[in-house]
């Protein structure tokens, strides 16, 4: 009896990926063991060999009759072999060009299995709750894979920030405590950071002498045990893996919103893999981990009409922790634990909400206290700049043109605004009157925090330089929301007006993505100049950047008009959208047949 060819098509699908996939690694390894790219055996004989053996194996695949249900998306993977044809045919096998032809086919290969589980959640093969973690191992191996090549070697390793945080965290593994001035003394950075650091710099004074980092503890406290399991490099992989955990958050908000499977699943590909979310996966900052907690507590929210008790005390964690993170996160805190407190009526509820946020609150003034002989609630405000950048902030303030470019600042930023690095957060932003008419109070306090929070990072560029830390790095925190009113306007209704327009800005951010994972450095700072990928595609095409995209450091006239263009286009494509689909939206989140109560959503 011969099985059905869909039977034996999907896992020999999965198989020939697998294998196709180990011979990939093996060939780019032995291929990158000795820089450059380019000698002559590999060039002529092993890539082109390998690249027809592939394109064989797939070929018998496709023309046998038992197995021509083959599934079309594992051509991808034949496509993912090209970049690097080109890459050692065509001779240009600096490292520049090793890393951007490695970082297409890695994206193509990555394209290839999310087609493969769109599929596979399409035709209801697999659960949400299956189709939630096998997003969150996509999302982690496209994290990590061009570590190799982008962060591992040497001057490509930890940057800006992140050896400072790191810096504390070896501190408390060595010592103990929090006090870093012997761990400079004694150039503990030295195996993940390739210059001199010395306090005062990133430190501040703590208690009995002691110099301390005015960064926020809540990172480096996190990050201990990963770093105690396997040094930096552990860490990096930690944060690859939270932020697939965050991905999987987005998924899953997107259903409890009342989403279908392939809309949400959709929206949370598109965000997750696009700038800033997937460059800053594997960073160490603090937005990351705030990204997950940020989404999961709007996933509980989103689905409380489940009313679980449980549901509000992991909330009221999750926003506990959120400041321990940062300080500028109680922008977020604020308005999730307000609908929290609305939205869960039982007073047992409210009260499993408030109380953690409150203790882990207490928790961590008593910390800065231990550490740094001050009450406080973040000893960033200990920096010598806070209270100048405060008077500057409220001068500036005083004035329209400051508050108007405050608002847009973070979103339109030349060097890493959403807008530019991720053109389908346009497209999401746009959908937002659209979510709102869709479901209740949740979804519009997460949609507020993203307004708060964005306002709130816009008032500090007020007082900030361009080039010092650009704001997309900060939005990364809050993005995961806005795959919330993504995956409406990829709902079934919608789907057929504004698929194809989504996948047009998809393109244009996964041009970004692979320019950032070629150079890592673009997503960091610029200490200069206009920097980021945008100028670094003007550049490679002559396109001048620096004319077109408004001016934010010296804000003027022309940086005004050529903002309120940018937000007029977006607003447009809101009211286009909600007029063309206002008949279609008339549903209330309680009538949509994916209002989360047929959804797996427990995971």
């Amino acid at each position: 009896m011969v099985m059905p060819r869909r039977r034996v098509a999907w896992p020999l699908a999965g198989a020939i990926y697998l294998l196709l996939s180990l011979a990939f690694a093996a060939v780019v390894y032995l291929g990158t063991r000795h820089h450059p790219i380019a000698h002559q055996r590999f060039a002529t004989v092993v890539l082109p060999g390998a690249f027809v053996v592939t394109a064989s194996i797939l070929l018998a695949f496709v023309v046998n009759r038992r197995l021509s249900a083959m599934p079309a998306w594992l051509a991808l993977d034949l496509l993912a072999w090209l970049p690097l044809l080109v890459l050692t045919l065509g001779a240009r096998s600096g490292r520049a060009n090793v890393a951007l032809w490695v970082g297409v086919a890695i994206t193509l290969k990555a394209a290839a299995l999310l087609i493969a589980l769109g599929r596979a959640v399409a035709e209801s093969r697999i659960g949400d709750r299956t189709a939630a973690w096998l997003l969150v191992a996509i999302s982690i191996l496209f994290y990590v894979a061009p570590l190799p090549v982008v962060r591992l070697d040497r001057g490509l390793q930890l940057k800006g920030d992140e050896p400072h945080y790191m810096v504390s965290t070896i501190s408390l593994l060595r010592d103990g405590d929090l006090f870093v001035e012997n761990e400079y003394a004694a150039r503990v950075y030295a195996p993940f950071y390739d210059a001199i650091m010395q306090p005062p710099y990133h430190t501040v004074a703590a208690r009995d002498g002691h110099l301390a980092s005015f960064h926020d503890l809540g990172l480096p406290i996190l990050a201990v045990p990963a770093y105690a399991i396997g040094g930096w490099i552990a860490v990096l992989l930690a944060m690859a893996a939270v932020a697939g955990l965050t991905v999987r958050e987005m998924f899953l908000g997107a259903r409890a919103l009342g989403a279908d499977p392939v809309a949400a699943l959709t929206a949370a590909s598109l965000v997750g893999f696009s700038l800033p979310f997937a460059v800053f996966a594997t960073q160490v900052y603090p937005e990351i981990p705030g990204a997950f907690l940020t989404a999961f507590a709007a996933r509980q929210l989103l689905a409380a009409p489940a009313g679980r008790r449980a549901a509000a005390l992991i909330t009221g964690v999750a926003l506990g922790i959120l400041p321990w993170l940062q300080v500028r996160f109680w922008a977020i805190v604020l308005p999730l634990l307000i609908a929290a407190v609305i939205t869960w009526r039982g007073r047992m509820q409210r009260l499993l909400a408030i109380a953690p946020v409150v203790a882990f609150t207490l928790g961590y003034i008593g910390l800065n206290a231990a550490v740094y002989g001050r009450l406080t609630i973040s000893p960033f405000l200990f920096h010598e700049s806070i209270g100048p950048q405060l008077g500057t902030l409220i001068a500036a303030a005083g004035g329209p043109l400051g508050v108007v470019l405050a608002l847009l600042r973070p979103w339109l930023d030349p060097y890493d605004g959403p807008f530019w690095i991720a053109p389908i957060t346009i497209l999401a932003v746009a959908a937002i009157p659209l979510a709102v008419k869709r479901s209740g109070l949740a979804l519009r306090a997460a949609l507020v925090a993203v307004a708060l929070y964005g306002l709130f990072i816009g008032l500090h560029y007020l007082v900030s330089t361009s080039g010092d830390s650009p704001p997309g790095r900060f939005l990364t925190a809050i993005v995961p929301l806005l795959a919330l009113p993504l995956a409406v306007i990829l709902d079934r209704p919608f789907r057929r007006l504004t698929f194809p327009l989504a996948m047009l800005l998809a393109a244009g951010s996964a041009v970004m993505v692979v320019i950032s994972l070629a150079e890592p450095l673009l997503a960091r700072y610029p200490f200069g100049g206009l920097g980021g990928p945008v100028a670094s595609l003007g550049r490679r095409f002559h396109v001048p950047i620096d004319d077109i995209l408004p001016s934010f450091p010296q804000p003027s006239g022309a940086a005004l008009f050529k903002s309120a263009l940018a937000a007029a286009a977006i607003a447009g494509l809101a009211l286009l959208l909600v007029r063309i689909l206002r008949p279609k939206a008339a549903f209330s989140y309680s009538e949509h047949p994916y209002n989360g109560s047929n959804a797996d959503l427990s995971g």
